[in-house]
């Protein structure tokens, strides 16, 4: 299975992605889960046309309440907490390979969902960012300097184990006991510590410096880091395959939805929000 989730900001390239997958992903004989947050009626039916190919399958994370009501998730913050709550959300067993949003499949997965995971609870790519990101973050979480740190935007792992040892469960506690700038990532990185299996880069690939365009050719799936399509100021060299893909959907005609700056001023005002919450529900002594 492949699942996605997605809010209203990151509708778009949602929409891309899904057609980027059915155009590129040689996967139209695997279920496709689209989790949605807070999505309008015409987002849903725009995102649907999009997965026009695909087994589309839409779930409501708002009708899917009571199921992770017993998580220390607030309703409004279990948007980036939904990868590891999709064993909760979604039935079933067997392999699930999760996709972030801002992601652009340029060519077929198939070997990728054929990966064994030989033993271990996760795999990943380990983070593109530079060795002094790595350092920061091994740092932040009390591990080794040079211990492998993974990014969360491809994440594949088996339902059923991950329903067995609780680990969506584990990873959301430990996010919800510390402060860090990456939750979610942070805390998968904490509990699978040497139980992931580490991906080949093009499964995964992105840079946090720009990355030339023969590099991205050779990549399957482009994950748009740091940069974002949705900024007409986008300088990711494979930017117009995005718009290329994009013209091929609803959003076509559509204006640019986000700057850098309104992106970054946006997931700041999310994170002191989150730190009020937090605040707030801390008991008195």
């Amino acid at each position: 299975m492949i699942a996605c989730a997605v809010d209203e900001p990151y509708a778009e390239m949602a929409g891309v992605m899904l057609r980027s997958l059915a155009l590129n992903g040689d996967v139209r004989d695997v279920p496709v889960y689209l989790i949605g947050d807070g999505l309008s009626v015409e987002t849903v039916e725009d995102l649907r046309a999009c997965a026009k190919d695909l087994d589309f399958r839409f779930v409501d994370l708002a009708a899917r309440r009571e199921n992770i009501g017993h998580l220390p998730v607030s309703f409004y913050n279990a948007a980036i907490y939904i990868r590891l709550l999709l064993p909760d959300l979604i039935a079933g067993d067997g392999r699930m390979l999760y996709l972030d949003s801002d992601i652009l499949i340029h060519r077929s997965i198939r070997e990728l969902l054929q990966t064994p995971l030989e033993g271990n609870l996760a795999a990943a790519v380990i983070d593109g960012g530079k060795p002094q990101v790595h350092a920061m973050a091994n740092a932040r979480l009390d591990r080794a300097e040079d211990a492998p740190y993974f990014n969360s935007g491809v994440l594949m792992f088996d339902l059923q184990t991950w329903r067995e040892h609780g680990i969506g469960h584990q990873c959301i506690h430990t996010a919800q006991s510390r402060n860090d700038y990456w939750p979610d990532q942070d805390a998968l990185n904490i509990v699978l510590d040497g139980k992931i299996k580490a991906l080949h880069a093009k499964w995964n690939l992105f840079s946090t410096e720009p990355l030339p365009r023969d590099v991205c050719e050779a990549g399957h799936i482009l994950h748009f880091i740091p940069d974002k399509p949705t900024s007409e100021n986008c300088r990711h060299a494979m930017f117009e395959d995005y718009l290329a893909i994009r013209a091929t959907t609803p959003w076509r005609d559509r204006p640019f939805t986000s700057s850098v700056r309104q992106r970054r001023i946006d997931q700041l005002a999310r994170m002191v929000a989150e730190r009020i919450r937090r605040k707030r529900i801390v008991p008195e002594a």
